[in-house]
């Protein structure tokens, strides 16, 4: 019989570097997750027209929260009128609003859709990001 030696030193440290990588999964989830709100929050802000420029400053993202498996921010415009400016809203023609100092000429004024365009758009390049990301943070992590 013959004696035969194993060096697991090296996989040893690929187990421990493995281990350290699954640790800060949560903390990559999470960066992650404020980047994509802070893209989708540049892009409603872009696409916010502006009057006064209230219904602009009051864009607002909440802090990233884990919720079971997912990571959840809430990307949200608390003016009173937002929806009315992003899904559109009915008026009364002829009607005189002295704030603009015009009569009502449509009945119907169309929405502008700043959160639903920025939010579909934030999600065509969804996968391809976080898979770049991902990969770019297991090489850093394996790699050290």
């Amino acid at each position: 019989m013959s004696d035969v030696e194993f060096d697991f030193h090296e996989f040893e440290n690929f187990a421990a570097r493995f281990q350290q990588m699954t640790d800060g999964l949560d903390g990559f989830c999470t960066q992650m997750a404020d980047q994509l709100a802070a893209e989708l929050l540049r892009k409603c802000i872009k696409r916010t027209p502006v009057d006064t420029g209230k219904l602009k400053q009051n864009w607002r993202a909440s802090a990233v929260r884990k919720e079971g498996d997912a990571y959840v921010v809430e990307v949200s415009n608390e003016t009173l009128y937002a929806s009315y400016v992003e899904y559109g809203h009915r008026q009364q023609p002829g009607r005189y609003v002295p704030a603009i100092g015009k009569r009502l000429k449509a009945s119907w004024v169309p929405g502008r859709f700043m959160m639903t365009l920025s939010a579909a758009e934030v999600e065509r390049g969804l996968e391809s990001k976080i898979e770049r990301a991902l990969t770019k943070y297991m090489e850093q992590m394996l790699n050290d």
